[in-house]
């Protein structure tokens, strides 16, 4: 379930959009075979409307409005800036979910052959199949409409006890199979494409990938001496937790608590409004507030950080029950936020869950970690992590590609 064709090329150019709960980002990225570093030629991001007590119908029609004023600047200011390149169309477009628009799943089956079994493509692909269809008609009163797949992903198997890389081939009379899977809403897929191809007219189909499995990849890759972890994402309105145990994505957990959850409480403590809010919160960060204005923020961090601790307190002991966890925390979130989650991950001290008795480990993303693998013009002001994130992915999968290699995204793509 791969995207990219392994027909070698050696000019690419791809649109890359984030589609998060506070924000949508687009980036527009050159890579070349002939070149080491993949080119951010230019990213935007805008804000989606902020509300003080969330609406969901209104939140679609804002994320559709935030994705169509990002586009459009990429086409007016962006696009002038592949006059200098051979080629001057877009390729690929790779766009990127956060919460809530998907839902991550992790399952471990296990089949019994009555002899010993050749293990085929076809074995693997109706277990997949079969969980698909499970997974998309779980509680559908939580998530109306048609739910369709964006990843299914083999992250690991067992054969006869014996951990395996690619089971295919191999026999066999017990199969354990580990899998990703991850859907999204067909109404949601349909007119983020809509409002892509409006702007844009890419060569190759639209690609969905789910952040849950973009940044615990890219951590890897980062991070090859990491091979257990906890992936934290805090977006604007959801809590996501990837577990990652020797470089396979075990588990995820959500809770619905996010960096938008502290803006509304320091708008309700200051009595202002999500601006000024969001204003008081970065001067507190860069420790420019007045002492009451930081009184208050500090309230206000206070009441609802105790809310999000037990909301990430509750999602690792559901983690817990299927791994001990690893003390090594990757955080992913808005940079006036990071070292507040980061200081409430740290005040978590899980000798119960920890694979060692120690605090957590945590180990903030920060557009410096691209420094040395993506060229950003130095006229850009902007340093996007999550934007980086996802164009240092896109560009790992298609170097492999055009080097023969799989596709790393931790297992077997069927």
């Amino acid at each position: 379930m791969w995207f990219f064709s392994k027909k070698k090329r050696e000019a690419r150019v791809a649109l890359v959009c984030d589609i998060g709960s506070a924000s949508v980002g687009v980036a527009l990225v050159y890579t070349d075979t002939r070149e080491k570093q993949p080119r951010v030629l230019y990213q935007t991001r805008t804000d989606i409307a902020f509300q003080k007590e969330l609406d969901f119908p209104r939140f679609l029609t804002d994320v559709d409005t935030a994705l169509n004023d990002a586009l459009a600047r990429v086409v007016s200011e962006g696009m002038t800036r592949l006059s200098s390149h051979p080629h001057k169309s877009v390729d690929h477009v790779l766009c990127v979910l956060s919460s809530p628009w998907h839902t991550p799943y992790t399952k471990t089956v296990h089949t019994t052959f009555e002899k010993e079994t050749e293990i085929t493509k076809e074995h693997l692909t109706a277990i997949l199949r079969h969980e698909e269809e499970t997974f998309r008609n779980e509680k559908p009163e939580e998530a109306p409409g048609t739910r369709v797949t964006i990843e299914r992903i083999i992250t690991g198997s067992v054969l006869n006890g014996y951990t395996m890389t690619d089971p295919v081939g191999k026999h066999a009379s017990n199969l354990g199979v580990s899998l990703f899977i991850s859907v999204s809403s067909e109404l949601l897929l349909n007119r983020l494409r809509d409002i892509i191809t409006q702007h844009v007219h890419p060569t190759r189909e639209i690609i969905f990938h789910s952040f849950s499995l973009v940044s615990a990849t890219v951590v890897r890759d980062l991070f090859p001496n990491k091979n257990d972890f906890l992936m934290v994402d805090v977006t604007g309105e959801v809590t996501d937790i990837t577990l990652v145990i020797d470089d396979i994505p075990e588990g995820v957990a959500s809770f619905p608590l996010g960096a938008r959850t502290f803006l509304r409480g320091i708008a309700k403590e200051l009595d202002a409004n999500p601006d000024e809010a969001r204003s008081a919160l970065h001067l507190y960060a860069e420790k420019k507030a007045t002492s009451k204005s930081a009184l208050k923020v500090e309230s206000a961090l206070f009441a609802y950080g105790e809310k999000w601790q037990k909301g990430f307190r509750e999602a690792l002991t559901a983690l817990a029950q299927q791994n001990a966890l690893p003390a090594d925390v990757f955080l992913s979130t808005d940079t006036d936020m990071q070292t507040t989650f980061a200081d409430f991950i740290r005040a978590e001290h899980g000798s119960q869950i920890l694979l060692s008795d120690a605090t957590f480990r945590v180990t903030p993303l920060s557009a410096a970690l691209f420094v040395n693998s993506i060229s950003i013009p130095k006229e850009s002001e902007v340093r996007d992590v999550f934007l980086l994130l996802e164009t240092f992915f896109l560009a790992e999968r298609l170097r492999e590609v055009n080097t023969n290699h799989s596709p790393s995204t931790h297992g077997v793509v069927i």
